[in-house]
């Protein structure tokens, strides 16, 4: 077996093995090429982001590092996908995911990562120290429910298609998305295409939004259009109209996703939709846990200020964390002495401060610290790559 970094003449058997491989896990046709179009490039940047591993010349199996921006309020996050493992059928069973994986994981500690996420099982991928963390909330929006919003809210809503072409309207995107709370970064030297490539991952389709014209905000959808992928509006207040004249449009119930800092959208959605559900968005491994409880402890501070206090939690393998708000602010830091108020494992520690563990599930855990978790972690359904 040889493994080693692909590169752009690896682009077509790269593309062949995850097709066929999950294909054979889904008992049904994969196409990598239009469900996660930003990974695509026939060039040694975008084939370089996988490890291989070879048998006589031929690629048996893969593995992606993709590294993801994630823009928390101030703070800039190092953040990465680690997913499309892959091995031929006729393959499987001879460690490849193992060896392929374990190297993957070597190379996010060198690099520098402050987190890695993916999608997969429990059981694969939980021996790695990724876990089921965070909050995502998911609503459905019928015919019956968007008959108790005025129509004449949205009747002047429109949806245009995105293109390739469209490179006024990708900027205007581009320039909303990073007036975001929270956001990844979607676009490299390519710019505008991938941006698209992004809004039109799994299989899914991009609008522009306009009200009599004026753009909006713009929304992603598959299935369809019954799987809303994302929806931001300029104003929070247009997030439901939109949704509305959406649902309007494709004459069948759709589902949206919406994060926990998106208060405004989650309170008008609530008063509609038929239903509302709690969520976990991803996997996720903490490399920094420091960097990134800081991050979403100040996101969280700064949308609901929080009791001042402090709080420290030791984390098993990682160390102790000291989590403080006070008239400065919020802030979260790794500290070498000092009493722990509680001690955890880095699973229920990663559960714990990002949920869906609710804090009453932790004995002696300190009134201030119930009162600042969960931080409002999520991650958006297209940001798989």
């Amino acid at each position: 077996m040889e493994i080693r970094r692909l590169n752009a003449s690896d682009y077509d058997a790269l593309l062949y093995v995850l097709n066929t491989s999950f294909a054979a896990v889904r008992s049904r046709p994969v196409d990598f090429l239009r469900g996660h179009p930003k990974m695509w490039g026939r060039d040694d940047a975008h084939m370089g982001r996988h490890l291989g591993a070879f048998e006589d010349g031929q690629l048996v199996a893969a593995v992606g590092i993709y590294p993801l921006e994630l823009h928390v309020g101030e703070a800039v996050l190092r953040f990465a996908t680690t997913g499309n493992v892959a091995t031929l059928p006729s393959y499987a069973g001879r460690g490849y995911f193992s060896r392929l994986f374990s190297l993957a994981m070597e190379e996010a500690e060198r690099v520098g990562y402050d987190a890695l996420r993916l999608g997969g099982q429990k059981q694969r991928y939980g021996r790695f120290g990724f876990e089921d963390c965070g909050t995502v909330y998911s609503a459905e929006l019928t015919e019956k429910n968007r008959a108790a919003v005025p129509e004449v809210a949205y009747a002047p809503i429109a949806f245009e298609p995105l293109c390739e072409e469209s490179v006024l309207a990708l900027r205007y995107i581009r320039t909303l998305t990073e007036k975001a709370t929270c956001y990844v970064k979607r676009f490299e030297s390519e710019g505008e295409r991938d941006t698209l490539a992004v809004l039109r991952s799994k299989y899914g389709e991009a609008y522009l939004v306009k009200r009599d014209g004026t753009p909006i905000g713009y929304l992603c959808a598959a299935d369809g259009g019954q799987t809303v992928t994302e929806l931001r509006a300029e104003a929070a207040e247009d997030f439901l109209f939109i949704a509305c004249a959406w649902q309007k449009s494709v004459r069948s119930a759709i589902t949206l996703q919406i994060a926990p800092w998106m208060h405004t959208e989650l309170r008008a959605l609530s008063r509609v939709c038929e239903r509302l559900i709690t969520g976990t968005p991803s996997k996720f491994r903490f490399l920094k846990l420091a960097r990134v409880v800081d991050a979403f402890l100040k996101l969280k501070h700064k949308s609901t200020p929080l009791p001042e206090g402090s709080f420290s939690l030791f984390v098993e393998g990682c160390g102790l964390l000291r989590m403080t708000v006070d008239a400065t602010g919020a802030y979260c830091t790794r500290a070498e002495e000092g009493e722990a108020d509680l001690t955890l494992d880095r699973a229920e520690a990663a559960k714990l401060l990002f949920g869906p563990l609710p804090t009453d599930a932790f004995s002696g855990l300190p009134a201030v610290a119930r009162a600042w978790l969960p931080l409002p972690l999520a991650w958006c359904f297209l940001d798989v790559v």
